[in-house]
């Protein structure tokens, strides 16, 4: 019990950090820099980050879940991912060459030692979570991101425009792989043979195919509303995805890396996983949804205030966002039980289909409606794709619909009627926008907290039953 919390608590502690000081820093940059040369950068990293995620995909989690890994399959994957993002890194910097605006170029140029960075990082990433590290890890990001968010702010002060946020996420991965090397007890030693390195792939391909309809999807609506509508709506979107993104990577990224090993545990009893999965859904929704729709609330008077009035047409977009990442958090641990029973490739088709479905929409009303239809591709994705994970994970896993209903049902009522309370507040007082605010939260909790309880009864006992289970 006691290390069960102390593991959460460093996982809560690193993610609430990196958001804080996410929210600062992207802060200072639509401040500096505006929404085309924040665009920019932005356009850069979508293409380097992408790419990098997919190939530490490809072999960290199949490390994870895997029964008993020899050091011949860390040492394989290891080099393996070296390799082959050494080699997809000249590509890449060949195409832009050739293909790329100078600017955007050499904003690529600069970010391409990212790729093989995230990939041999991923490594020692899988044995410290399987190892249930998780202090070293948040170590790792902490320092990282500070160090890489304080370089990327002193750029911006010395002139250097959207190249501080290369500068940024470039220290910041040295840092983590450098913190690692030093912390770690892994040492890699050059030992890559094919069938270990095979294996893992065979188990982490459906998982970077899933991570690249994913990341295909985040990174390709700023690559495609770059090229339909200017770097400007680039701008205005991302933006708008920071908002709701960095409070769901706080939030979600650390539960899924604490999630991914206790449910592989009960891989062999369809009934303890069951249970798990519905309990841990229940827990985690009663947090995360209430949380994105006091987002989408809150957005028309935030934005505006925060960030001033020339970022108002990134309100709407962020709006349709935070509601379909509320949805989407019901759904948090759908592929962690997929992973757990081995059964990754399950939904791949679908998940690929809609990303690129989303990426059409973009394209086709991108002219129209700018940042606002990226955003809307993502909430009609997640739409889309919701019956088909509530069929999959009754296939599979032989949770039925009632129940995955069941899970979540009191939290989304609660949620759009704290929502509705909050929206009125917002609309009709007029006071300071800090006051508003604060007025609002004050509100949205207490109607949340009233919703709850008169439609779930039970939910803290229920709560505190599984946290002490």
């Amino acid at each position: 019990m006691s290390s069960r919390i102390a593991k959460l608590l460093w996982i809560a502690t690193e993610k609430v950090g990196l958001t804080l000081l996410s929210l600062v820093t992207f802060f200072v940059y639509a401040k500096f820099l505006g929404p085309s040369e924040l665009g920019l950068a932005i356009l850069a990293l979508s293409i380097v980050q992408g790419l990098a995620l997919v190939f530490a995909n490809l072999f960290e989690d199949a490390l994870v879940r895997h029964q008993q890994p020899s050091p011949s399959d860390f040492h394989s994957a290891f080099w393996g991912g070296l390799v082959l993002t050494s080699g997809l890194s000249l590509v890449v910097l060949l195409a832009a060459y050739s293909w790329l605006s100078q600017p955007l170029a050499a904003l690529v140029y600069w970010a391409l030692p990212i790729l093989p960075l995230t990939a041999t990082t991923s490594i020692y990433v899988a044995q410290l979570r399987r190892q249930g590290q998780f202090k070293l890890l948040s170590q790792r990001q902490l320092l990282g991101r500070t160090c890489g968010a304080l370089f990327g702010l002193a750029m911006i002060a010395g002139g250097y425009g959207a190249l501080a946020i290369i500068g940024q996420a470039l220290i910041g991965s040295i840092l983590g792989f450098a913190t690692l090397l030093i912390g770690a007890e892994y040492r890699p030693r050059w030992q890559l043979k094919m069938n270990h390195a095979t294996a893992l792939v065979s188990v982490g391909w459906p998982l970077a195919l899933k991570r690249l309809s994913w990341d295909a999807l985040i990174r390709g609506i700023p690559l495609v509303l770059g090229v339909v509508s200017g770097a400007a709506a680039v701008g205005f979107y991302s933006l708008a995805w920071r908002l709701v993104e960095m409070p769901r990577s706080a939030m979600v990224s650390g539960i899924l890396s604490y999630a991914l090993p206790v449910f592989s545990r009960r891989q062999q009893d369809s009934t303890q996983l069951q249970t798990l999965f519905c309990d841990a859904t229940k827990a985690t929704s009663l947090f995360l949804v209430p949380c994105f729709v006091g987002l989408a609330a809150l957005v028309p008077i935030v934005v505006p205030w925060i960030f001033g009035p020339e970022w108002q047409p990134a309100v709407l977009p962020a709006q349709v966002l935070a509601i379909a990442m509320a949805i989407s958090c019901t759904r948090v641990f759908v592929p962690v039980a997929f992973t757990a029973v081995s059964k990754t490739s399950t939904n791949l088709i679908v998940d690929m289909t809609t990303s690129a479905l989303a990426l059409v929409i973009t394209c086709i009303a991108g002219p129209v409606w700018g940042a606002l239809a990226g955003a809307m591709a993502m909430l009609l994705r997640v739409l889309i794709a919701l019956p088909f994970g509530i069929l999959a994970l009754q296939r599979v896993v032989g949770i039925d619909a009632n129940s995955q209903w069941h899970a979540v049902r009191p939290v989304i009522l609660a949620s759009f009627l704290m929502m509705a309370f909050v929206s009125a507040i917002v609309a009709n007082v007029p006071l300071s926008a800090l006051v508003t605010s604060g007025l609002a939260l004050f509100v949205g909790i207490a109607a949340y907290g009233i919703s709850l309880s008169l439609i779930n009864p039970s939910w803290w006992r229920d709560l505190r039953g599984f946290i002490t289970s």
